[in-house]
């Protein structure tokens, strides 16, 4: 498995590195995976691109994706074209996929990504509470508190979170 998610980075890299871009809206990512470069089908393209977020190698943002890794790291060679294996294995990723992990499980990953002491983390997320007057649960707090130090949240927590600070 180590190979092939080396293999989907060196795919993922393609796109940027052809567009000399460190970002790319996300149809433009498809779409020079599976038109300029003729590799994949475009629901194919699409797949790669949403493996690649389900395993860190992409950040996902609203419209656009960005490279989790050093692009510089990355050596493109003319002549390279995924082979049916590759594209299988990658295939083989995304069906074996965990399931969806449940708000707890996130905010216990957002916990993690903060780096802080655990003492200094309820702190902060207490904070918070503090200042929306107690009108928002711990896990929101935390949501607020990852968002606050640029920790990416998947886009259905974020749309979550923005539902309940409008209410």
């Amino acid at each position: 498995m180590k190979n092939t998610i080396k293999e989907l980075k060196y795919i993922t890299a393609n796109p940027f590195k052809r567009k000399g871009k460190k970002e790319l809206e996300k149809n433009r990512f498809i779409f020079t995976l599976s038109i300029d470069l003729n590799w994949f089908k475009t629901d194919e393209a699409k797949q790669i691109m949403e493996t690649a977020i389900k395993n860190n190698l992409l950040i996902e943002n609203e419209e656009t994706v960005k490279a989790n890794y050093d692009l510089n790291q990355i050596e493109l060679t003319l002549d390279y074209t995924p082979n049916q294996k590759t594209i299988q294995k990658i295939k083989q990723i995304q069906h074996t996929q965990q399931k969806p992990k449940n708000q707890k499980q996130k905010n216990n990953d957002f916990h993690k990504k903060l780096n802080l002491p655990k003492k200094q983390t309820q702190k902060e997320i207490q904070k918070i509470q503090k200042e929306m007057k107690g009108l928002i649960d711990k896990e929101t707090a935390t949501l607020i508190l990852a968002r606050k130090k640029g920790i990416n949240i998947d886009e259905q927590t974020e749309k979550t979170l923005r539902k309940t600070l409008k209410t």
